[in-house]
């Protein structure tokens, strides 16, 4: 059986190659441009997966610490971010190694407090914004193809809109889109891709969409067999607002099979 696309959205873990029921964590050590931090500055994201016939249901819950060093007065910050619940479904084949499926999800306004220790987590995965947005409700889609030859070499596209909405009255709804290309190969053993994920915000004036959009280039590495299946990340932003907080991110991530 041909896995899922294992590079995906926002609702998605990286780690999620794994077919079926499995519970996964993402952790990402991001280096910030803006000030030293320690080996404890990290994003993790816990996820699990369930097998409904021909659907998965999926829940993740994030978190973040920052810890300066060397230690400021205030100690280092943690907070749980936005959970998410959502579904995948579809996985239609549409002849070949070509599938089409898509996911649908909402992130719950969890993170209420606005500081920059809080919310500069959205910033260490792009795919994963909406997971350190402070008060607001995130309701998401996605729609993804992928291509794969007989030699397991693959391209996969990936894009859907998200509806930002605010807890609080002083804000605006937004709309953004959330859009990937990857590449890369699917062997028995082992796998890798590498793309780009990137964001739009849609509700701005049409100058100020090319302003408002961000992304990251990525490199992802992880196994393909067994239960218990391993991924390293790499990820570079190519904002400059974006590599202003974050020069590079690195990451380990492991699935589990249940």
């Amino acid at each position: 059986m041909i896995p899922l696309l294992f590079i995906a959205l926002a609702q998605i873990p990286k780690p999620a190659n794994l077919p079926g029921t499995s519970i996964a964590l993402d952790i990402l050590r991001p280096h910030f441009n803006s000030g030293a931090t320690s080996l404890l500055s990290v994003a993790a994201f816990a996820s699990g997966r369930l097998a409904v016939g021909p659907a998965y249901l999926f829940v993740e819950l994030p978190f973040f610490n920052v810890d300066p060093s060397p230690p400021s007065v205030a100690g280092p910050t943690s907070t749980i971010g936005n959970p998410y619940a959502g579904i995948e479904f579809g996985d239609r084949r549409l002849g070949g190694h070509t599938r089409l499926s898509a996911t649908a999800g909402v992130r719950f306004p969890l993170l209420t407090k606005t500081d920059e220790a809080r919310t500069i987590g959205s910033y260490v995965d792009v795919s994963r914004f909406e997971a350190f947005r402070a008060n607001t409700l995130s309701i998401q889609s996605a729609l993804r193809f992928r291509a794969q030859n007989n030699d397991g070499f693959f391209v996969a596209a990936s894009g859907g809109p998200t509806i930002w909405m605010p807890s609080r009255s002083s804000d605006k709804t937004e709309l953004v889109l959330h859009h990937e290309v990857s590449v890369g190969h699917q062997g028995s053993a082992a796998w890798f891709a590498a793309g780009y994920t990137g964001l739009s915000i849609l509700t701005e004036t049409a100058a100020a969409v090319g302003e408002l959009t961000f992304g990251e280039l990525y490199l992802s590495i992880g196994g393909a067999r067994g239960s218990v299946r391993p991924v390293l990340h790499v990820m570079l932003p190519l904002d400059e607002e974006y590599s202003a907080f974050i020069g590079s991110v690195v990451g380990f991530g492991v699935a589990i099979g249940l």
